[in-house]
């Protein structure tokens, strides 16, 4: 079933090797890039191992973008770890935040700690006992109570984790892969990362098993890392859970294709509300590796994604709207929705698509439509910005400042057409247009 809508899907799977060469665009007719999508035209967001954080701070819904933000940590498992020692030195208000489990804490927040409940949390950290240790080490490495510290924090860490303290294992083996107040050893990451998953912590687990799969801190190892991956897993740890369900999809030394064991993985993880699972059990369902086809849990699961705030399953969703694809109906306005929210997460492709679809707004308008042509320049210049120098948004940008009404903006415009149109088609096609229009006024 070679349909438009696989076409798609499996074009947003594979890396981007170049930007595709799109139809030359007319005044009457500018294709968006969104319906313009080849096998090789967008980058993936989900094909390898580990394409998101390498390095997990906990699992919970601030790891969903994929990034690795060194200021905003989610704790995994740390604050149900803590919680005997708060409900300890306070056990008249054992029910407040500061007693609250991991589960019932916000978006993974740090609970609230008054500063004599953290002084009575240092007084014991000080006579040795390692969840207080840990939390201290929260709070230097936070600056919670005290400044900034890394080097501090990392000391409380090793504290707590030389007392077989999971949390303290897991954060001492971040400190380690980061650098942050000892120096960088991804062998010594590795080390607490396995110390820390022995203990039962999912996120040890997790990273110990991106490092045997990048071979950092040791070498190679897919049967490590699928191990440690399924150990995280099977405690409901989500990002492993998509890890071990990309090895059952692409198949290594270590394991053969499986797709129906890769899509139990990725349904562990969508079920939790894990946008990144439910955009791999979306591509799943579109057929990429060769997995069966079912069109309407694809589109069911991509939409979960995208809802929740996946950049990838936005931008896709939205070139299937702007399609028509497999039986959604043909939408630029629901389009223009899906590429906003993808533009907002700074979402190349997302970007590039506003800004041909305004781009094809002002030509359609015979080039009086000078809001469009703002609008574009606004999403193209943020497209540069995410990805400088790709012929394709400059090629536009020229074409919209060789339009301009400001004489100076117009000779910038020619001078980016001109030198993108020696070895870019498209804009050889928009400076040809710039001079006829020149030579007809």
């Amino acid at each position: 079933m070679h349909s438009t809508f696989q076409r798609i899907v499996r074009a947003v799977v594979l890396p981007r090797m170049a930007l595709p060469r799109p139809a030359l665009f007319t005044r009457n007719s500018l294709v968006p890039r969104a319906t313009q999508l080849t096998w090789n035209s967008v980058s993936a967001g989900a094909g390898s191992v580990a394409s998101g954080r390498l390095f997990s701070t906990g699992s919970g819904p601030a790891g969903q973008s994929g990034s690795s933000d060194r200021g905003s940590f989610s704790f995994g498992s740390f604050f149900s770890a803590v919680k005997k020692h708060f409900t300890k030195t306070d056990r008249s208000n054992s029910q407040t935040a500061q007693g609250t489990s991991h589960q019932e804490q916000k978006n993974d927040e740090m609970p609230k700690i008054d500063r004599s409940k953290f002084e009575s949390i240092l007084a014991d950290a000080n006579k040795g006992d390692a969840s207080c240790q840990a939390v201290v080490g929260m709070c230097y490495k936070l600056g919670l109570y005290v400044k900034v510290d890394d080097t501090e924090g990392a000391r409380w860490f090793r504290m707590a984790a030389e007392q077989n303290f999971a949390p303290a294992q897991l954060w001492l083996g971040i400190c380690y892969a980061e650098g942050s107040g000892v120096p960088q050893d991804y062998k010594e990451a590795l080390k607490w990362y396995l110390r820390a998953a022995e203990n039962g912590d999912a996120d040890g687990a997790y990273n110990a098993g991106v490092l045997y799969s990048h071979g950092r801190g040791t070498e190679v190892n897919l049967a490590e890392a699928m191990k440690y991956f399924r150990m995280g897993a099977e405690a409901k740890h989500p990002e492993s859970a998509v890890n071990l369900g990309k090895l059952f999809t692409s198949g290594t030394s270590a394991c053969e294709v499986n797709h129906e064991e890769a899509r139990k993985w990725f349904k562990l993880a969508a079920d939790q509300d894990y946008a990144p699972g439910q955009w791999n059990l979306a591509l799943s369902y579109f057929g990429v590796g060769g997995a069966p086809v079912d069109a309407a849990k694809a589109i069911e699961w991509l939409t979960k994604s995208a809802e929740n705030g996946f950049p990838r399953a936005q931008f896709t969703l939205g070139a299937m709207y702007m399609q028509g694809a497999e039986g959604l109906p043909q939408s630029r306005a629901k389009a223009m929705d899906y590429f906003k929210r993808g533009a907002e997460s700074g979402d190349f492709d997302s970007l590039v698509s506003l800004g041909e679809l305004y781009t094809d707004d002002f030509v359609k308008s015979d080039l009086s439509n000078m809001d469009a042509s703002i609008d574009a320049v606004k999403y193209l210049n943020l497209a540069n910005k995410v990805r400088p120098g790709q012929p394709h948004v400059n090629a536009l940008l020229g074409f919209h400042y060789s339009n301009s009404k400001d004489a100076s903006t117009r000779q910038v415009g020619m001078k980016i057409l001109t030198k993108e149109s020696q070895h870019y088609p498209l804009a050889a096609e928009f400076l040809k247009m710039v001079e006829q229009r020149a030579t007809s006024q």
